[in-house]
């Protein structure tokens, strides 16, 4: 005699559902740790850009964010001082043609969005400042101002909107290890226009990071 209780019911449909009901339960699960990691995720203080054609090593990328987190303050009131180096590895380098294309063209554009996020990184690391300013047009000159709408993007002049990092004492001055100085070397350091647009606070904490960290430099070369 076939049984049709309500125990045989659910054996049978437990016998034909189990696997869908195991998917959306492990979905459940996944939907709700990165829930809470995207509630419980610090915004840092601040963020700061490197843009170099390969990326640091995590060595110098950790000893070099420490680093600037000693120059910036707890804007959050958190106890904490918290900078994110963002780096984007990407050729800026006039008709240069990287291999991966598609990540020169996902680092482009993140690159971008955070120029003109208005938390974003507006203060820049740059291993070819010429074309960073041909590509984005976002920097401004060592006094502060930005381009003359005549005068576009005024790639030509990139010199007189970095220093050079060996030219920067407080710069030079860090110890990121031998691989460190090495890397650095190549590298130059400036402000975006964008900070302008940015939140007040945020603008006035960037510019305190870069009169900090530009503290006795020359001309950059």
């Amino acid at each position: 005699m076939t049984d049709n209780g309500p125990l045989a019911r659910a054996k049978n449909w437990w016998a034909y559902h189990w696997k869908p009901v195991l998917l959306a339960l492990v979905l459940a699960a996944v939907g709700a740790v990165c829930a809470a990691q995207l509630f419980s995720r610090r915004e840092p203080d601040l963020r700061v850009g490197c843009v170099v054609t390969q990326a640091l090593p995590d060595q110098t990328a950790s000893a070099l964010t420490q680093a600037l987190e000693s120059f910036c303050a707890d804007r959050d009131g958190d106890g904490q001082v918290t900078v994110e180096l963002e780096q984007f590895t990407v050729d800026l380098r006039e008709g240069a043609a990287p291999a991966d294309m598609n990540g020169q063209m996902a680092g482009v554009t993140l690159m971008t969005g955070s120029i003109y996020e208005s938390g974003g990184a507006n203060l820049f690391l740059l291993q070819d400042p010429e074309g960073f300013q041909r590509r984005t047009g976002s920097l401004r000159y060592l006094d502060g101002t930005v381009p003359a709408a005549e005068n576009a993007y005024d790639a030509e002049n990139w010199r007189e909107m970095v220093y050079a990092w060996g030219d920067c004492p407080v710069l030079a001055g860090l110890d990121l290890g031998p691989d460190g100085r090495a890397l650095t070397a190549e590298l130059y350091i400036g402000r975006c226009a964008p900070s302008d647009r940015a939140d007040p606070d945020y603008a006035a904490a960037i510019n305190a990071l870069w009169e900090a960290l530009t503290e006795g430099a020359s001309a950059g070369k």
